[in-house]
């Protein structure tokens, strides 16, 4: 049963990064205030910013839209700037696109980095 795991392990993360207005944002259920307070730093390539960014778009939260192949992009630029979170994220995604044989290559590397849920 791997979501309530994901939702745990997408809180804690959050959580983790309280002090950020974004987190707090998303924490409270605003998400579009959110997604302004995360979209400049994930631009300017921030790797916690591209990741979140990623899960406003996998999960459709505010006004973004869910969008899995765009969720696939957040998490593939935080990914290969080593963000194992976003490892694990952009694999399930991929996943879920049918991409299994290269989901399963970000959930190995994930595995290197220590990550438990990778190896799941």
């Amino acid at each position: 049963m791997r979501f309530p795991i994901f939702v745990l392990l997408t809180f804690l993360a959050f959580s983790s990064y309280a002090s950020d207005p974004g987190s707090e944002f998303y924490l409270a259920g605003e998400y579009d205030k959110a997604a302004d307070a995360w979209k400049g730093p994930a631009n300017e390539g921030d790797v916690v910013a591209l990741h979140n960014m990623g899960v406003l778009s996998r999960d459709g939260l505010g006004s973004t839209p869910r969008d899995l192949n765009k969720a696939a992009v957040w998490f593939l630029r935080s990914a290969q700037q080593g963000y194992v979170p976003a490892m694990v994220s952009l694999a399930e995604v991929q996943t879920e696109l049918g991409q299994e044989a290269v989901a399963n290559s970000w959930l190995t590397l994930a595995a290197r980095w220590g990550n438990t849920e990778a190896c799941l």
